[in-house]
């Protein structure tokens, strides 16, 4: 694992290096994200779950590039509790919030201008630590795609909305899990704000 972030890391802060065009980027984001799938309740043929419920997040975002493509790297924490969700009522924990730290090398392509914006596409990998106070600490890999929008409040400064979809494995083991229920693949919707400097 520490290997494969050394190449990530190396390979966002050397590409691309020729030209005299290149810029970076810093965007810092607020948002939420909300879980599907993760389990299964296989006594009422799948209708109940238990998954992370809407965990806020907070995320930083590195990009560096030329033209319409940039390469980067997002750090991401979010936090929240676990819902065991039934056929006709959610119970939500008050305590024990499940925290997720994320890494996510990606690229990044603008597919369109809106006026002085852009419409962009994003994708990549997401590298998640789990933690929860109750369970012991689990690590997921995965993917995500996602669209951002970027609206320039000056020469070097912009607000962004970003919209993303993820799939990892289930980010809960059998062992968490109540009797009856089984894991599946987690998949989480996201939606962040953010403010962008440009260097």
């Amino acid at each position: 694992m520490r290997s494969f972030l050394i190449v990530v890391g190396g390979l966002v802060l050397a590409a691309p290096l020729q030209g005299q065009g290149h810029r970076w980027t810093i965007a810092l984001e607020a948002g939420q994200m909300q879980f599907g799938g993760t389990s299964a309740d296989t006594s009422t043929d799948g209708i109940g779950a238990f998954r992370p419920s809407r965990p806020s997040t907070l995320g930083l975002r590195v990009e560096r590039g030329s033209g319409p493509v940039r390469v980067g790297l997002g750090l991401l924490y979010a936090a929240g509790p676990a819902t065991l969700v039934g056929p006709d009522v959610s119970v939500t924990a008050t305590g024990d919030p499940l925290t997720l730290l994320e890494l996510a090398p990606g690229v990044s392509w603008r597919i369109a201008r809106l006026g002085t914006g852009s419409l962009r596409l994003d994708g990549g990998a997401v590298i998640d630590r789990w933690s929860w106070a109750v369970a012991p600490t689990r690590w997921r890999i995965g993917a995500e795609v996602g669209a951002r929008v970027e609206a320039p409040l000056g020469s070097s400064t912009a607000l962004s909305a970003r919209l993303g979809v993820a799939r990892t494995a289930s980010v809960l083991e059998e062992a968490d899990l109540p009797a009856s229920f089984e894991r599946r693949p987690s998949w989480r919707r996201s939606v962040a704000i953010g403010l962008l400097l440009r260097r």
